[in-house]
């Protein structure tokens, strides 16, 4: 998360869609310290992954309006950000081996996601495994009607350097990057259908689509 009262503007890192890239560029531009969900506090109530309507009430219990900043987050196809966080999920379960040792599997990818939603609870774990929580919503539920401007992560040299003119920003556009292939999971017949259906209005307003998922850039 970026906050730049001098620019009147604020990134807001939307989990698993390489919104560190985002920061990186703009991180020059940040007036408020951003202090880890747990750290948070009266004097410092910014925090990583903070959404949208969060960041509103703390504009406005330190006296400012969000709405008078330019909002800015970013974007991923859901056919390869719903896989990472699944996966990052297996990864960093803390039962994991617990749940091994008495002979549980971890449910399927489709299990998972059915059980997964586009708002709310999300990807499901606690209010402090923000990554998780939010890495299944949609961007209109992200959004909550702030965000002016999503970066495409596929496109994120393209989107970020439009950003940059509107802001008028003192750095260098960005080269254009080439896409790299990432590794992702081939979704089956089930899945693709879900994903489909939940997310119709970011895969139109995108221009997201399945045959994506081998385009993806770093």
């Amino acid at each position: 998360m970026i906050i730049s009262h001098r620019f009147k503007f604020v990134f807001f890192s939307n989990p698993e869609t390489g919104s560190d890239a985002v920061c990186r560029v703009l991180a020059p531009f940040a007036d408020e310290p951003v202090v880890p969900f747990q750290s948070q506090s009266p004097e410092r109530p910014y925090y990583t992954c903070m959404s949208p309507s969060e960041a509103a009430i703390a504009f406005f219990q330190n006296n400012r309006d969000l709405a008078d900043y330019v909002c800015i987050s970013s974007i991923e196809n859901p056919f390869t950000r719903l896989p990472r966080v699944y996966d990052r999920i297996l990864e960093e379960d803390k039962f994991k081996t617990l749940r091994r040792l008495i002979g549980q599997t971890p449910p399927s990818f489709d299990r998972w996601l059915i059980k997964s939603e586009t708002g709310g609870r999300g990807g499901g774990g606690s209010l402090q495994d923000r990554w998780r929580r939010f890495g299944t919503w949609t961007s209109s539920n992200w959004s909550a009607g702030f965000i002016e401007h999503f970066i495409r992560r596929e496109h994120l040299a393209e989107d970020l350097n439009q950003v940059i003119s509107e802001l008028q920003l003192p750095i260098p556009m960005l080269a254009a990057e080439s896409a790299l292939q990432m590794p992702t999971r081939p979704l089956g017949r089930n899945a693709t259908e879900i994903i489909s259906i939940r997310y119709r209005d970011d895969l139109v307003a995108f221009d997201y689509c399945p045959s994506d998922t081998d385009e993806v850039a770093a």
